[in-house]
């Protein structure tokens, strides 16, 4: 049933698509259509809605191109309609205002699209994504909000649970180092406290800079989340990573000593306050100091794997349960493995597993950084350009598969398209996500199940 009626003028939800045959398209909902409120209730993101549709009727306000319309609708529970919508927040995304110096959207060079340089710190997408926010910008009716709807668990960088060092790490300590109002806005453990009480759960993330949060106050911090268990879930601890824009005096690296200083402690604050399992390591850290990584137990339930935390354990674990590569691939192929300097020794390894395959020829190419800096290893900060160099003339009528983690709709960070790239060096270029099974699938058989030509 519907009516015409008076609709809400705040922030709206736009339909992407509706689901053929779903309650949505029953009731006479189109892509372009915007809901602005159920039950009454003004909607500002996807989560709203998804928390007042749930139930056995709604009251749907609605602008059409039509005009305004309410439509009444009895449904299962659980129906959500089957509708999409264009933005998953409706009233805007909550920008960061810290000015923390390590921090990578600041340091981008100029003249990059201006949607790189838009730095979010918004809960919601915490909640929606493993975001990690500050909480520097949250309300008293944002942890109300957070509570009553349930929004569990967050990603929270901690990075230093001293209200003065973590003023400092966010960018916000001014003057002297003894503004009152800096100080009182970077204390992390009084809304960490607001959430544990409200039956919240979070995981942490510590960023270690040199100098900064790498001395006593580290453990501190461990010590200060290791007390909010169980609302604390995990703990992660990352190496500071910097560009070559960077111009923050003093600001530097951790050194291959201080990473491996940095494992030793973890390990003994674990066995020490029996908190094993708590506190996770990255992938970088363990890179850094030169060390292997650790077993799959080490992991838990790898619930920081967007925080770089087990993602080279997983590769190689999927890597062991492959089938046996091919005695021999026709027709024969030339096959190049694009990756970052940091990832390079876990891809040669498992690109020697096809030495033996007649027909074929897999090599990696670990691409050096030049866009944003030597420094910078990771595969997922490639740029076109770095990539092109480096393939040059070698790479024609060859296929190359690059990190899928390295493109955004189908464009690389300094915004050159995936296929450009492929025009510029003549050869096949296929984008394939860190997974042995694809990877080992787009070499041996083809993209999409064809073989390439």
């Amino acid at each position: 049933m519907s009516f015409t009626g008076q609709v809400h003028s705040l922030a709206a939800g736009t339909i992407e698509s509706v689901v053929a045959g779903s309650t949505g398209e029953d009731i006479g909902l189109r892509p372009g259509d915007r809901i602005v409120a159920v039950n009454g209730k003004a909607l500002h993101d996807v989560i709203d809605f998804r928390f007042e549709i749930a139930g056995e009727s709604a009251e749907i306000e609605v602008d059409t191109a039509d005009g305004p319309v309410v439509l009444e609708v009895e449904k299962d529970y659980d129906d959500t309609l089957g509708v999409s919508f264009t933005e998953e927040v409706f009233d805007g995304v909550r920008t960061c205002r810290n000015a923390c110096p390590f921090c990578f959207v600041r340091n981008l060079p100029g003249g990059m699209r201006a949607s790189l340089y838009q730095k979010d710190d918004d809960y919601r997408l915490s909640f929606l994504h493993g975001n990690f926010v500050t909480l520097t910008n949250l309300t008293g009716d944002d942890f109300g909000r957070i509570a009553s709807q349930r929004l569990s668990p967050l990603y929270i960088s901690v990075h230093s649970t001293n209200p003065t060092i973590r003023a400092r790490m966010l960018g916000c300590l001014s003057g002297d180092g003894r503004d009152v109002e800096d100080i009182k806005r970077a204390d992390i453990m009084s809304p960490l406290a607001t959430l544990a009480d409200a039956g919240i759960r979070f995981h942490c993330q510590i960023v270690l800079v040199p100098g900064l949060n790498d001395g006593p106050d580290f453990e501190a911090a461990l010590d200060d989340l290791a007390g909010l268990q169980p609302r604390t879930l995990s703990v992660g601890v990352v190496p500071v990573g910097l560009t070559a824009f960077c111009k923050t005096e003093g600001m530097r690296l951790l050194r291959v000593a201080e990473a491996s200083g940095v494992l030793d402690r973890i390990e003994k604050w674990s066995n020490a306050t029996g908190s094993r399992g708590l506190v996770f390591a990255s992938d970088e850290m363990f890179l850094l100091a030169g060390r292997p990584v650790p077993d799959a137990s080490y992991y838990g339930d790898y619930s920081q794997l967007e925080n770089g935390i087990g993602m080279a354990r997983l590769f190689l674990d999927g890597a062991i349960d492959l089938r046996p590569a091919p005695q021999a691939i026709e027709p024969a192929r030339d096959v190049v493995i694009v990756t970052g300097e940091a990832f390079a020794p876990f891809m040669r390894a498992f690109a020697a597993r096809y030495s033996g395959t007649r027909g074929l020829e897999v090599s990696v190419l670990a691409v050096p950084n030049r866009f944003f800096g030597s420094t910078v290893t990771v595969a997922g900060l490639l740029v076109g350009q770095d990539v092109a160099s480096r393939l040059g003339d070698d790479a024609r009528r060859k296929i190359v598969l690059l990190p899928a983690s390295c493109l955004n709709d189908g464009r690389f960070l300094d915004d050159m398209a995936k296929d450009e790239l492929g025009r510029l060096c003549g050869a096949a270029v296929v984008a394939v996500p860190p997974d042995p099974v694809a990877l080992d699938r787009s070499i041996t058989v083809g993209n999409g199940g064809g073989v390439f030509t």
